[in-house]
C-alpha cells in the first residue's frame, strides 16, 4: 500500500484513510495497528481530521506524523508529556485570547504569559483564566449581544478543563488531547481572524513532531 500525497483525499475514521492510518501507510506500517504512533499523537490527529471541515489542509502533515511511527514506550511517553504542554499553551495562551478578542473581551493578560512548561506556570495560567471565565460569565448573565460570545464562552471552558487534568493517567492524557483537537477544529473552521489559522497550524507542527 502507498499514499500520494497529491491525490490524497483523507476521509472520516472508518470510511477510507483518516490523517492518522494515511501516515501509517507513509511511513509503511498497517493502518490498522494501533500501537504505530504515541497515543497523544493518535487521538489528537484521529479526531482532528473527523471534526474539520476541510481536511485537505491536513494532508502536510502526514509525512510529519510518518516520521513519529515506532515512538512508542518511555521515551514515547515522554515527548507526548511534550505536545500535551504545548496543547494546554495553546488552548491558553493563544486560542483563548483570540475567542476573547474577537467578543470584545480584555485578553492581554493571557497572552503575557509564558510558555507553560512547568506545575508553577500552570498555576499563573489558572489564575489569569479565573479573571477571564469571571467576565465571560459575567457577560453571560447581562444584556451582551455578540454572536461570538458562545466561542469565547467555549474557550474558558475547553481552558478550564485542561488545566484541571492530571496528566499522570492515560484516560487524563487522552481527553486533554480530544479538548485540544476540538479547540484546533474550531479555530480551523469558524476562526476568530486570520492570525488564529496561522496559529493553529503553527501548534499543529509543534505537535506533530
Amino acid at each position: 500500500m502507498t499514499v500520494d500525497l497529491d491525490t490524497l483525499v483523507l476521509s472520516q475514521s472508518r470510511r477510507g484513510y483518516d490523517l492518522i492510518e494515511a501516515a501509517a501507510v507513509y511511513a509503511g506500517r498497517d493502518p490498522e495497528d494501533h500501537w504505530v504512533f504515541p497515543d497523544v499523537v493518535t487521538g489528537f490527529g484521529r479526531l482532528l481530521n473527523d471534526l474539520l471541515h476541510d481536511r485537505a489542509q491536513l494532508v502536510r502533515y502526514v509525512p510529519r506524523i510518518a516520521g513519529i511511527a515506532g515512538r512508542v514506550g518511555r521515551s514515547g511517553w515522554e515527548q507526548d508529556q511534550q505536545r500535551l504542554q504545548r496543547m494546554v499553551d495553546w488552548v491558553v495562551r493563544v486560542n483563548l485570547p483570540c475567542r476573547l478578542a474577537a467578543a470584545g473581551f480584555e485578553a492581554g493578560r493571557l497572552e503575557e504569559l509564558p510558555e507553560c512548561t512547568s506545575e508553577a506556570e500552570l498555576d499563573r495560567h489558572r489564575d489569569a483564566l479565573a479573571v477571564a471565565g469571571y467576565d465571560v460569565r459575567c457577560a453571560l448573565r447581562g444584556d451582551w449581544d455578540s454572536p461570538t460570545l458562545p466561542y469565547a464562552s467555549g474557550a474558558v471552558l475547553t481552558a478550564s478543563i485542561v488545566l484541571s487534568v492530571d496528566y499522570g493517567s492515560t484516560a487524563s492524557r487522552e481527553e486533554v488531547a480530544s479538548w485540544a483537537a476540538e479547540a484546533v477544529a474550531c479555530a480551523l473552521n469558524y476562526p476568530a481572524d486570520g492570525c488564529h489559522v496561522e496559529r493553529a497550524h503553527e501548534l499543529l507542527e509543534r505537535v506533530f513532531q
